[in-house]
């Protein structure tokens, strides 16, 4: 009884070990119950069947709720994360990180297959790559019909750039991404893949971090330098930054996304690069933000004077470092930190450009 009744004291009086959470990401909040189902129906049958499935979508909220903050969770982690990796040198994530040579981290096959994904291991199916054609198609016809254009920018993954770094032989095959080159190699659509300019600088300098599955600012920097140079195929007299106008400083992290998973402090150096002459201001968001796992960061919207094009981003945690240098090449820039192409955003904020932008290991988005 005692060992029952614990946990829920310890629960209810909130006096379990406050110790840090290796996770990257929100844990599951406080269920509510909802009666959406059965408060619709007005007939007793239907309304009896409707609160059923209320029910027992309540029961599956609490079930996840259970196993995602069940009581001591960070203080067992921490344990076993100490047996392994302290006392015999193990990797205690082996799904979800992978330690590399010369102390490179990344990103473990329970992020999206992300190691078979580069390595040439896993691909697109015909049938996939039929319906992604088929769907990115339409969004790009629907635009054009409203005279504007799309573009579909992929950033390279940590491991396509990198991926030398991990004792696994690259396959014959091609990788999703160099898929889609294929696919729309030949089309109307803009698909670009952001890797070229990336990967040709990737040996003179460290583009991405050790530490960390994002790009550091150089790599982002020349992620927008093949972006830009794309888009100026659709306008010509769009201004660029360049490398020379960055202002350069070295900085350092003790932790970040990747040495966070196994709680360690890591020293990393970086280069951290800003904008010295910047004509873009940041201005007052003016959409509504989503309530299910959006941020203060949903909208980031600038102004500039710099011409007068409108530029629309659907994006991802990989564009943070590459939207300073993109605002300053547009009058106005309006970027939805989503995954979802929303056409009643479209057509409320009446855009030149429409830019769907994602990492490689987020490629499978795309389908939908």
């Amino acid at each position: 009884i005692v060992i029952i009744c614990t946990p829920i004291l310890l629960k209810v009086t909130n006096t379990e070990p406050n110790l840090s959470s290796a996770e990257n990401r929100a844990h599951v909040p406080t269920p509510t119950f909802s009666l959406k189902r059965s408060s619709q129906e007005t007939e007793t049958s239907k309304y009896l069947l409707g609160l059923f499935g209320d029910y027992l979508e309540y029961k599956s909220d609490i079930d996840k709720y259970c196993d995602d903050n069940f009581l001591f969770k960070n203080t067992l982690f921490n344990i076993f994360k100490f047996i392994e990796s302290d006392l015999f040198s193990v990797n205690p994530l082996p799904h979800k990180l992978i330690q590399a040579k010369n102390g490179w981290l990344f990103l473990g096959d329970k992020h999206s297959n992300v190691l078979k994904e580069s390595k040439g291991i896993l691909q697109f199916s015909e049938y996939e790559l039929s319906v992604m054609k088929e769907n990115l198609m339409k969004k790009h016809d629907w635009l054009k019909s409203k005279n504007i254009n799309y573009i579909v920018a992929v950033a390279p993954s940590k491991h396509t750039i990198y991926g030398n770094e991990i004792n696994i032989t690259q396959s014959s095959k091609k990788t999703k991404l160099e898929q889609l080159d294929e696919l729309f190699e030949t089309e109307e659509l803009n698909f670009i893949n952001l890797k070229k300019l990336v990967k040709e600088n990737s040996q003179k300098q460290r583009l991405y971090y050790k530490t960390d599955s994002h790009w550091n600012d150089l790599g982002a920097y020349w992620g927008y330098k093949t972006l830009i140079n794309e888009i100026q195929q659709l306008y010509p007299n769009i201004p660029e930054i360049e490398l020379e106008n960055l202002k350069s400083d070295t900085a350092h992290k003790m932790q970040k996304d990747l040495s966070r998973m196994l709680d360690k402090q890591i020293r990393e150096d970086y280069i951290d690069l800003s904008v010295v002459n910047i004509k873009a201001s940041r201005i007052k968001s003016q959409l509504p933000i989503p309530s299910i796992g959006a941020s203060e960061l949903y909208e980031c919207r600038y102004l500039s004077d710099v011409n007068k094009l409108k530029v629309l981003i659907f994006r991802d945690s990989f564009c943070i470092s590459l939207a300073p240098y993109l605002k300053e090449s547009f009058g106005e820039s309006v970027f939805i930190w989503s995954y979802v192409f929303n056409p009643d955003i479209i057509e409320s904020e009446k855009p030149d450009l429409v830019i769907d932008f994602t990492v490689e290991r987020n490629i499978d988005d795309l389908i939908n």
